[in-house]
């Protein structure tokens, strides 16, 4: 597996969330500090969670003139 960013000078390891809405695949970064924090402190893997409330960002422009979608949030039942 390769470290992402690593060809950019900037290796690090990232918390991703994966799923599907209306027929499409996402793959975004979670930057919710409790999720991230959680999910770092763990081996490096696939972990499912079986349910959720994502609050989904846009990142301002960069400068490649493209902003990025996020998940800014990650509200789990019970919580």
């Amino acid at each position: 597996m390769a470290i992402e960013g690593a060809a950019f000078g900037n290796p690090r390891r990232r918390v991703r969330a994966c799923f599907h809405y209306n027929g499409f695949p996402y793959m975004l970064v979670v930057t919710d500090y409790e999720t991230e924090a959680e999910y770092l402190a763990r081996q490096d893997g696939e972990y499912v969670m079986n349910e959720a409330l994502i609050c989904v960002s846009l990142t301002g422009l960069h400068t490649d003139g493209y902003a990025y979608k996020l998940v800014a949030g990650v509200i789990t039942p019970g919580v």
